[in-house]
């Protein structure tokens, strides 16, 4: 016996695996079936953006690229002096930050890292941004320096008292003590090093730091 046209209106055809089958209800309306393999490879694609989107923002984590800049350059104001701000200007613009950090072989997600430091969102960094703690400790310092002598030349000229135009770390700890600064006087004197490892700071690193000082207080 040939089904009523209430029974053939119910039927549903089998699915046809990885295709959609179009059903029409008993109202007229569509409804789509997906089968279960593409439901399956959808939830996999979610999953593996899930994990993706995480790694990437653990490898943005600013303190992860400032691991490798103090690893390559022995402190945070070398790698600032020697590489971030190569031009002396005191700041540095989102563009130069990206070529700073594809130099290094960065694979972190950096246009998060940059965000994370660009406290004030202006799209430029400076160097208090990049380290608050080491940014004060040598603004204490060079304020002791400049209230004491007024000028880095007549400074120097005290402060190198064997007159061989260099310092090396007990001596710099002695003028520290001299001065009054308060902090770790040994490893004040690292980030005055231009290149890891040096045993001494010259007057031009004396100088050069003291000015980043003065950039970074003026650019806040």
């Amino acid at each position: 016996m040939a089904p009523g046209p209430d029974e053939a209106e119910d039927k549903v055809p089998p699915q046809t695996p990885n295709h959609q089958v179009n059903v029409v209800g008993k109202r007229g309306s569509n409804l789509y079936v997906k089968d279960d393999e593409a439901a399956r490879l959808l939830r996999e694609r979610q999953e593996h953006y899930a994990k993706q989107k995480g790694k990437d923002i653990g490898a943005g984590d600013w303190n992860k690229f400032k691991t490798v800049l103090v690893s390559k350059f022995g402190s945070i104001t070398a790698a600032w002096r020697n590489h971030l701000d190569k031009g002396c200007l005191g700041k540095l613009p989102f563009i130069t930050y990206v070529q700073a950090a594809r130099d290094l072989a960065y694979t972190g997600n950096i246009k998060a890292s940059f965000q994370e430091i660009d406290t004030d969102g202006s799209g430029v960094i400076t160097f208090d941004e990049v380290d608050d703690f080491w940014s004060m400790e040598l603004a204490n310092f060079h304020e002791l320096v400049l209230a004491k002598y007024a000028t880095y030349q007549a400074a120097w000229k005290v402060i190198d008292a064997n007159g061989n135009s260099t310092l090396e770390e007990y001596e710099f700890v002695e003028v520290c003590n001299e001065l009054g600064y308060t902090g770790d006087a040994s490893k004040l004197f690292k980030q005055h090093l231009k290149v890891p490892g040096t045993r001494f700071l010259t007057r031009d690193d004396f100088i050069v730091v003291g000015a980043l000082v003065k950039r970074a207080a003026d650019n806040r």
